[in-house]
């Protein structure tokens, strides 16, 4: 929902992809990009991708790579994604990988994708609202 009359100009609001069929998304901007946790193409698990933030751009939707060229996330049963979200300089991703809940960083500059890791052998771990884009 979107309360329009404290909008000051309509311009400013994108419809990021046309209602599809069974296709769910959720979206994320940084720098002029948005990126899209979505199952488009009836993958699996939630992939990453994304596009230049315009109107309507699903059909320029690219998956999320690395540095190597290597998509990180792309909708295959070996790791699911979640959720994303961006800050200045990076994001921070939540999902599963074997089974297990996961936190990765995905540094915008160099493209890395880093895994979290922990001590514990068993252990739960998830992610909480931040409204500070310049954290580190």
């Amino acid at each position: 929902y979107i309360d329009l009359s404290a909008v000051e100009d309509l311009e400013e609001i994108k419809c990021v992809s046309t209602r599809r069929n069974k296709v769910l998304y959720d979206v994320e901007s940084h720098d002029g990009s948005w990126y899209i946790v979505t199952n488009v193409d009836s993958s699996k698990n939630m992939k990453l991708m994304t596009s230049q933030i315009k109107s309507n751009s699903d059909a320029n939707w690219k998956l999320v790579e690395d540095g190597d060229g290597n998509p990180i996330f792309n909708g295959s049963l070996a790791k699911s994604l979640d959720s994303i979200t961006a800050f200045k300089t990076h994001a921070v991703l939540e999902g599963r990988e074997d089974g297990i809940p996961r936190i990765w960083t995905f540094s915008f500059g160099t493209k890395a994708l880093t895994r979290l890791e922990f001590d514990d052998a068993a252990y739960d771990v998830a992610l909480a609202t931040n409204y500070e884009v310049n954290a580190d």
